[in-house]
């Protein structure tokens, strides 16, 4: 197996890593072990993923600010708002008479 070396390291990051060693019960090598494999398998993972679907791994992602404003300007319902969700839930309930359909809804 191949050595790798790191120099020059601050302390502090020398003192974070041994403690996170010891939180995690092991040795500081062990930990720098845990630490590579756990990188590289994301990497792996995240390669994989934009391998089987590239047109999503390449698309950024949306936050829920993004989504509620798509949803605006598709249905033209602010959604962001409870006083809007209440009163679409009303409307829904008081059009079948607050029942549910005999089937349970499927």
């Amino acid at each position: 197996m191949p050595n790798l070396s790191i120099r020059d390291v601050p302390p502090s990051i020398a003192e974070h890593l041994r403690q996170r060693a010891a939180r995690n019960h092991r040795s500081l090598q062990g930990e720098l072990m845990a630490i590579l494999e756990g990188v590289v398998a994301a990497d792996a993972a995240a390669e994989a993923a934009a391998r089987v679907s590239p047109r999503h791994a390449a698309t950024p992602r949306r936050g829920l600010g993004d989504l509620v404003r798509a949803m605006r300007e598709r249905t033209g319902v602010d959604v962001a708002t409870p006083a809007t969700s209440t009163s679409i839930v009303r409307e829904l309930r008081d059009t079948d008479g607050g029942r549910r359909p005999a089937d349970g809804g499927r």
